[in-house]
């Protein structure tokens, strides 16, 4: 059976994880109690082209982009590839918002270094236990932020505190994560918390 879902990692290598979900977008995950909506997209990057958000993860499923609390990025942690993740999400959101330092942004690598392959796979934890304990974990070790990235005049905020995660006034809680594979795969994913249960 063909799987439909994004692959975080590569499958030739250790550390690969696979998100899978039916057409709806959806996925039970009972491990944590939620069922997510998942907008994927997951394109091919030229090795000119840099790196992309895929509009459509927000289009398909009609996502008010001002509706995304918190983005856990890639973050190679390096001078150049930094800015560049930063520029193409502020490229994305700048087609739907023009408002300045409400997502919160950081990324899972600070807390446990380069996962290699199982990067994708580990910033989808922190999405989901951000989400279960409805709070923003901060991305460790901020001394200075890079002077090539304009947050300023960005979406983005550098969340550097553990802070609560209060429900927003309409809509569910909603993070973005980004994930990119060494052969220039791109899989960027729109997550949401699950509907209350009734008990």
């Amino acid at each position: 059976r063909r799987r439909r879902g994004p692959l975080l990692g590569h499958p030739g290598l250790s550390g690969p994880g696979f998100l899978t979900g039916p057409e709806t977008g959806r996925a039970w995950l009972p491990a944590h109690g939620l069922w997510p909506h998942l907008a994927q997209a997951t394109h091919l990057v030229r090795p000119t082209g840099g790196l992309y958000v895929p509009p459509e993860a927000y289009a398909r499923f009609g996502i008010d982009i001002e509706g995304i609390q918190m983005v856990v990025a890639h973050g190679t942690g390096t001078v150049l590839g930094d800015p560049i993740e930063v520029q193409a999400l502020t490229r994305a959101f700048r087609r739907r918002t023009t408002r300045t330092g409400f997502c919160a942004i950081g990324s899972v690598k600070s807390n446990l270094g380069h996962a290699a392959e199982a990067a994708g796979m580990a910033g989808l934890f922190k999405v989901l236990l951000s989400l279960e304990h409805k709070q923003m974990p901060p991305t460790l070790h901020v001394r200075e932020l890079n002077p090539h990235i304009d947050f300023a005049d960005s979406p983005f905020r550098v969340n550097t505190a553990l802070r609560d995660w209060p429900a927003p006034a309409s809509g569910p809680r909603r993070a973005a994560l980004s994930a990119f594979g060494l052969s220039g795969t791109n899989a960027h994913l729109v997550i949401e918390e699950a509907p209350p249960v009734a008990t």
